[in-house]
Order: structure tokens, then sequence, then C-alpha cells
């Protein structure tokens, strides 16, 4: 009884390690990744990437447009760790890819997504590792607006006034290119404008190049002229046209311009 009593328990035993070698087999990880940051610079990128167990590793890529398009042919060599096609040495876990230049250059985007993903040989994968590689810095284009949408005089009220203000922006490289379109209120504070779709904001439709925003004028606000200037920066910070503007503001019915001492500030109202 004591034998088959001890026989059950190392089967327990040699089952529970069976399991627990499982749970250990680590997948492998990107460690670093050497990358040029545009994509004239060079046509190289090097991948380091380790294995817990040492097990075969193979590195998959995708490339993606700033607008998220994925690029076809995008390298000329594929990821290998074999000594050959410019990889410096076989098995030392740097691998190396080349880039197919031409093909980048041809797309019209800012920059490009690179998503590196290890991987061992029964399909166990690590966690992918995103490189962005800007285009050509030289053959990149500005934003350019326009159709600028804004009130040139307001009257001030016992209650906070509202008003929209829209305008539209494209880019040679896509809406995607572009990060933000932004005037400077009153007080100096940075006002964005959105195309996002959100009611709250003012914006009807999401990513049709229409960039909107509701603001606000306090009943505190001084009365004069306001003077702003509109811009849109892309994601190589290249920056559009200015569209400089004016809002007159009037004091309230029945009150004068000197009525109002406390300086307002043109505000967005909350998202």
């Amino acid at each position: 009884m004591k034998f088959l009593c001890f026989l059950f328990f190392l089967t327990v035993l040699l089952s529970c390690g069976e399991f627990e070698d499982k749970v250990l087999n680590q997948p492998p990880v990107i460690t670093s990744v050497q990358a040029p940051s545009f994509v004239s610079a060079n046509d190289t990128i090097f991948v380091r990437a380790h294995d817990s167990e040492g097990d075969s590793i193979s590195i998959d890529a995708d490339v993606l447009t700033a607008g998220g398009t994925a690029v076809n042919d995008a390298f000329t060599k594929s990821f290998t760790d074999d000594g050959q096609n410019g990889d410096v040495a076989a098995g030392d876990s740097i691998f190396t890819a080349v880039v197919n230049r031409p093909v980048l250059l041809a797309q019209s985007t800012s920059s490009f997504e690179f998503i590196l993903t290890p991987s061992e040989q029964d399909g166990n994968a690590g966690d992918p590792v995103t490189v962005t590689v800007l285009q050509n810095p030289s053959s990149g284009h500005p934003p350019v607006i326009g159709n600028l949408q804004a009130p040139d005089t307001l009257q001030l009220d016992a209650d906070t006034v509202t008003f929209l203000v829209t305008v539209d922006v494209s880019d040679p490289e896509g809406l995607s290119d572009i990060r933000t379109v932004y005037f400077l209120s009153t007080g100096g504070s940075v006002i964005d404008l959105f195309d996002d779709g959100n009611a709250g904001n003012g914006d009807n439709t999401a990513n049709d190049g229409t960039y909107s925003r509701i603001l606000i004028l306090p009943p505190t606000t001084t009365p004069g002229e306001y003077h702003f200037t509109m811009r849109a920066v892309d994601f190589t910070n290249l920056v559009s046209n200015l569209i400089d503007f004016t809002l007159v503001v009037l004091p309230a019915a029945g009150l004068d311009a000197s009525s109002s001492t406390t300086p307002g500030e043109i505000e967005g109202r909350s998202r």
C-alpha cells in the first residue's frame, strides 16, 4: 500500500513538473531595435531578440503608413540571423533586414510604423515592438488651411455666450498626417480644434477635414478687439499657411466698454 501511494505521489510530482515547464516556456522578446530616423537616411534595420529557453527565433514585420495602410514589398531582405546578405554574424541574436526605399519613398505619408514581432518555431509569439520611421523630410508637404468660419462680432450677455469656429484642412500626405489644428486664446492658451465628430466640440463628421470647436465668452470678458492666428501642424512639424482673424467683443446691452473691469478669457467649451 505504501509503495502504491509513493508511485501515485511520484506521478503527481512528474505531472506538475511537466505543467510547470510549459508555464515557464516564455515567449521571445525584442531587446533593442536600430532603425533609420527617416527613410532616406539608411536602409538597414537591426533587431536584437532573446529567448529564455534558447529556442530558435524569427522576426515578422508589418509596415503601415501613418493612415494605417499596409505597405507591400516594404523589404528587399527579410529579417535573418544567418550571417548572409548584410547580416554581420550568424547566430548572434541580431536579425537584419533591408527596407525597400524606392517603395517607401513612393508612399504619400508622413511616417511609417514598423511593427516587429518575435516568434518561436512553435508559433509562441512575443510582444510586438513598434518603431516609427519618418518619410523623407525634404520631400514632405505642409498642411493647407482655408474656409475659416468664425463670427467677427459678438455681444456680451449676463450669461455665457457660445460661438463656433471651423476651418477646412488638407494635406498632400493625407488627413492622417495632421497632428494638430489650433490658435492661441487671449490669455495665451492653445485652443485646439477637432475633427472627431463630437457634437460637444461642434464637429459634425469625423475625419472629413473640417476642424471645429465651440468656444465661450464669459460675461466678464473685456470688450474690445481680439486677434488670433489659426494654423495646422503635421507629424513632421511642418506648419500650414496662417489665417488671421479678428473678433470684436461688444459690451452687454446697456453697458459701456468700461463697465467690465475683470479681463475674461475666450475658452473652449468642455468636451
